[in-house]
């Protein structure tokens, strides 16, 4: 019986937060309907062995784990969409998380608004103010509006596309170095109908604008959004697959205890 979903997972070396994604994936996967497969680009930490530690304690939860064939956040993703069996499948992030119930609201307001595809509101965690403000003043202002023209907006993580989608735009473009996933976004938009999803939300870490610094990350986001809207194709930033791999998780409180309902229940 083929899957209603395939959760695809890139990954570099995130050891330490693909495990609470994977639990939280299983506590939403009670009758074993949907699948996860993680797809890593070389990992030289403990990532493949946590995986599959999860793999064989877990064995009827249709977790995966394939190996990319080199190094490279869109390559691991068409590498992983190349092994899903299901209808649907939504990227995620190792880093990301996703709230109770998730995977259930997603599905049925695709289906019953009879969507192709769609992206994800975001939400930041650890919740800080100033995150919170802006990322409320960029998911109403901007990727709201953007969702009802042929070059929306979204993160790569909290995307869920139709597999035929997938392939019919032939997936991410690994020759892009930066907002691969937008320019994968208005492929699927023109493919099919795309819209942003009111049911739900994804948890968004913050580790790169802890590291990198806000004004510079959002300065970059904003370089980058502009170029993507008008077609400009130049401008370079060092935006490097894995780089904040290193990096401790640090979960909100409020976050952990619904995770650990979650998956006693």
């Amino acid at each position: 019986m083929k899957p209603a979903l395939s959760i695809v997972i890139p990954t570099l070396n995130e050891e330490g937060f693909i495990e609470k994604l994977i639990e939280s994936i299983i506590a939403q996967n009670p009758h074993n309907k949907y699948e996860t497969i993680i797809a890593d680009s070389g990992s030289a930490d403990n990532t493949c062995a946590n995986v599959q530690e999860y793999i064989k304690r877990f064995p009827k939860k249709n977790i995966r784990l394939v190996h990319a064939p080199k190094k490279g956040v869109s390559i691991a993703r068409n590498t992983g969409a190349a092994h899903a069996r299901g209808k649907y499948i939504l990227f995620l992030d190792a880093d990301t998380r996703i709230p109770a119930n998730f995977v259930k609201n997603a599905l049925k307001e695709i289906i019953d608004r009879k969507l192709d595809s769609a992206g994800c509101p975001l939400k930041p965690y650890p919740e800080r103010l100033v995150d919170k403000a802006v990322f409320s003043f960029y998911q109403h202002c901007i990727i709201n509006p953007l969702q009802y023209t042929k070059r929306p907006g979204s993160a790569g993580a909290g995307i869920i596309v139709k597999k035929t989608i997938h392939e019919k735009v032939n997936g991410f473009d690994i020759n892009m170095e930066y907002c691969e996933d937008l320019y994968y976004l208005r492929a699927i938009s023109i493919a099919g109908k795309f819209r942003i999803l009111k049911s739900t939300n994804i948890l968004f870490n913050t580790r790169r604008f802890d590291e990198e610094g806000r004004a510079r990350v959002w300065f970059k986001y904003a370089v980058w959004g502009s170029c993507y809207l008008f077609n400009i194709k130049s401008v370079e930033f060092e935006y490097e697959f894995g780089k904040f791999s290193q990096m401790k998780e640090i979960t909100p409180k409020k976050t952990v205890a619904r995770e650990e309902v979650a998956t006693k229940n």
